[in-house]
């Protein structure tokens, strides 16, 4: 009987893996599908505000992400 490698062991796990980042990648997210909805609905206006809004929410959550994994650091680096 062969013997199994580590790739041999550990390659279904890495391809599952795969396979779940590369459905997520492809799938639109909420706030994607809530701009389109805006845009078939609304119009172009009332799309590009709330896409203005995604993106100043998405900035202010990175920046506080930032800002908090900072200020953990500095305590226990």
């Amino acid at each position: 009987m062969p013997t199994l490698t580590a790739i041999d062991i550990h390659l279904p796990g890495i391809l599952l893996a795969y396979s779940v980042l590369i459905i997520g990648i492809f799938s639109p997210g909420p706030a994607v599908l809530a701009i389109i909805g805006t845009a078939l609905n609304r119009g172009r206006r009332p799309s590009v505000h709330l896409a203005a809004g995604v993106i100043c929410g998405s900035a202010f959550w990175g920046v506080a992400a930032a800002a908090g994994m900072a200020a953990i650091l500095a305590t226990y680096a």
